[in-house]
C-alpha cells in the first residue's frame, strides 16, 4: 500500500512537470521534478497511516525553502528524517529517494549506488532507462539493476530487509508540451509512467491506481488488492 502512494505522488510530480516545463532547460526540468517530488512526500508525511511524528520528521530535497541542517542538499534528491527533539541531529532516515535521467545504465548505477550504502526501511530510484524500451514488463529491465537490486535491499544474511521502488519515465528531453493550442500535454507521454517493487529477487510491476478494499467475509476480514478505485 505505501509503496502504491510513494509511486502516485510521483507520477503526479512528473505529470504535473511536464505540464510547466515547456520553455525551461533539461537540467531545470529535472530540477523543478525533484522539488514537486519534495512537497509531495511532504503531504504524505503527514498522513496518520503512516505514522510519522509530525514535529520530529521533515523532508529534505534539492533547494528546499526549509533545508535540513542548513545544507542545499543533504546526501540524498529527497530525504525523509525522523530527527531528535530539538531537532539537532538524524535518529535515522525513513526514506531516500535518488534519480537519474541519463539512459546509459552505468550512469543509472552510479546514483543507484547511493540508495546501498544508505540505510532506510524504504529506497525509492527514479529512472529513464532505455527509451526503445517500454518497461511494461520486468523482464525489459538490464541484469546490471537487478543484480544492484539485491545488494540494495538485502543485509548480512541476504534477506530483504527494505522495500525498493523503482519508477521509469521518459527523459526530460521527451517532456514536450501539447500541440494545436491545447492546454494539456500529450497523454502518450504522461502515460509513460511505470513503477515497480523488489521483491522475492525479482521485479514486480505495480497497478499504480489499484488500492487494497477490505471486505467481510465468514472468516473475518479480507483484503482484494487488484480492484481499481479512483483516488483523489
Amino acid at each position: 500500500m505505501e509503496e502504491r502512494l510513494y509511486a502516485r505522488a510521483i507520477r503526479k510530480a512528473y505529470r504535473e512537470s511536464v505540464a510547466c516545463c515547456k520553455d525551461l532547460s533539461n537540467k531545470k526540468r529535472s530540477k523543478y521534478f525533484v522539488k514537486l517530488i519534495g512537497e509531495g512526500l511532504e503531504k504524505l508525511r503527514k498522513r496518520k497511516e503512516f505514522g510519522w511524528p509530525k514535529s520530529t520528521t521533515h523532508v529534505a530535497w534539492r533547494d528546499n525553502g526549509v533545508p535540513l541542517f542548513d545544507i542545499t542538499e543533504f546526501l540524498f534528491d529527497v530525504g525523509l528524517y525522523e530527527l531528535d527533539d530539538k531537532k539537532r541531529y538524524v535518529k535515522r532516515a525513513l526514506l531516500l529517494l535518488e534519480s537519474e535521467f541519463s539512459r546509459r545504465t552505468e550512469e543509472i548505477l552510479k546514483d543507484f549506488s547511493k540508495l546501498t550504502v544508505g540505510n532506510a526501511p524504504m529506497k525509492i530510484f527514479i529512472g529513464s532507462l532505455d527509451p526503445k524500451c517500454s518497461y511494461s514488463h520486468c523482464t525489459e529491465f538490464p541484469d546490471e539493476i537487478a543484480q544492484a537490486a539485491r545488494h540494495c535491499t538485502s543485509g548480512i544474511t541476504g534477506a530483504q530487509t527494505c522495500s525498493l521502488l523503482f519508477c521509469t519515465i521518459p527523459h526530460c528531453d521527451a517532456w514536450k508540451p501539447a500541440e494545436d493550442g491545447n492546454k494539456e500535454p500529450d497523454s502518450g507521454i504522461l502515460n509513460e509512467f511505470r513503477a515497480f517493487s523488489w521483491s522475492n529477487g525479482d521485479w514486480k510491476k505495480i497497478d499504480v491506481d489499484a488500492v487494497p478494499i477490505q471486505r467481510k467475509s465468514d472468516s473475518g476480514l479480507k483484503t482484494d488488492h487488484c480492484q481499481l478505485i479512483p483516488l483523489p
